[in-house]
This record gives C-alpha cells, sequence and structure tokens, in this order.
C-alpha cells in the first residue's frame, strides 16, 4: 500500500525523504501509533546518513513531542543539537533526560560528558565519564577521553597516566612499561 511506498521512498533518500515523511509516516500513523514510531526512528536514521541534519533533528523532535521519554529520541536529538547543530545549550536538558530514563546506558552518558565538556564544564564532563567507566571498564575510547579531559582542559597530566595507560591494548601497555628496545 501507500505506506510501503512511503518506506521504500525514505531508503532511497534525497527528495523522497519528505515524500515519505509526508506519506509513509501520516499513512502508518492512523493504522497503528506504534508503527508511526518506529518509522519515525528509521526516517530520523535515513536523514542522519544522508546529511540531512536539520531534518533528522525535526523528526526526533517530532516523535519527542508525541512520546517525551522516548529516551532513545532524547539522545539522539541531544546528539544532534549540540555537535551537528552546534547548540549544546538546547541540547543539555534533553540529554539530562535521556540519562535520567537510562542511567546505565553508555552512549546517553557519552553524549552528556560531550555536551557538558562543550559547553566548557570540564568537571561534569569528567564526572559523566567516569560514570561510564563501570560499565565499559575496560573500553579503550572512554578511558581515552577520560585521560584527555583530565590531562588537557584540567590540567592535571599526572592524573591522567593511569587512564591513558589503561586505554592502551594489552600488548601494547607492557611495551610501554619496558621503555624503547624493550628496556625497563
Amino acid at each position: 500500500g501507500g505506506g510501503r511506498r512511503g518506506r521504500v521512498a525514505a531508503w532511497r533518500g534525497g527528495a523522497d525523504l519528505r515524500v515519505a515523511t509526508e506519506r509513509g509516516t501520516s499513512l502508518v500513523a492512523g493504522e497503528d501509533p506504534e508503527l508511526l514510531l518506529d518509522e519515525l526512528h528509521r526516517l530520523g536514521g535515513y536523514q542522519l546518513a544522508a546529511g540531512q541534519d536539520r531534518e533528522a533533528a525535526a523528526t526526533f523532535k517530532r516523535i519527542l513531542d508525541s512520546m517525551p521519554d522516548d529516551a532513545v529520541s532524547l539522545n539522539n536529538y541531544a546528539f544532534l543539537l549540540a555537535t551537528l547543530l552546534d547548540d549544546p545549550e538546547a541540547a543539555e536538558p534533553y540529554a539530562r533526560r535521556a540519562v535520567a530514563l537510562r542511567p546505565r546506558e553508555a552512549s546517553f552518558i557519552d553524549t552528556m560528558a560531550t555536551i557538558q565538556a562543550q559547553l566548557g564544564h570540564h568537571e561534569a564532563a569528567l564526572s559523566s565519564l567516569m560514570a561510564k567507566l563501570p560499565l565499559r571498564p575496560n573500553d579503550g575510547p572512554p578511558l581515552q577521553s577520560i585521560a584527555t579531559t583530565v590531562s588537557e582542559p584540567l590540567d592535571r597530566p599526572g592524573a591522567a597516566c593511569p587512564h591513558a595507560h589503561q586505554a592502551l591494548p594489552p600488548r601494547r601497555r607492557g611495551a610501554a612499561a619496558r621503555g624503547p628496545g624493550g628496556r625497563v
């Protein structure tokens, strides 16, 4: 039917995204609100992939208008606002709400830390990154983010070393401890 045609148009991207938004999701909406939410999530993803940042933000905002506690959309909208549309002030309340709804979701905590760093709240960003650490204790990128935050904006390079060392892959940790030429 018409809803399927709207979904296919969304997959193709470009100008057809507008058609998918108008036809596909509005046709599905009358049938099943849960399906509409799925379609809008998918459409937002397609818009992001197509580089249509403002349209994607509008899609996630549309989801939030009808489902204000949809944690994934809160996080996606916050991330879009902060990073792609360069508006971390507007993004912060959405990120806070997403983290409040799903406090153990590492990607949501990461979005919050990114926004806090953009706003110059480096201690708060560090606190968010440290809260994420127990969720992924040996994950290199979060450890590297902690080391960078401690070292650069907070100007505590000595405190950054343990996190930077832990961020190294296990084989490299031994090599870093031995020094050049394998000597201690």
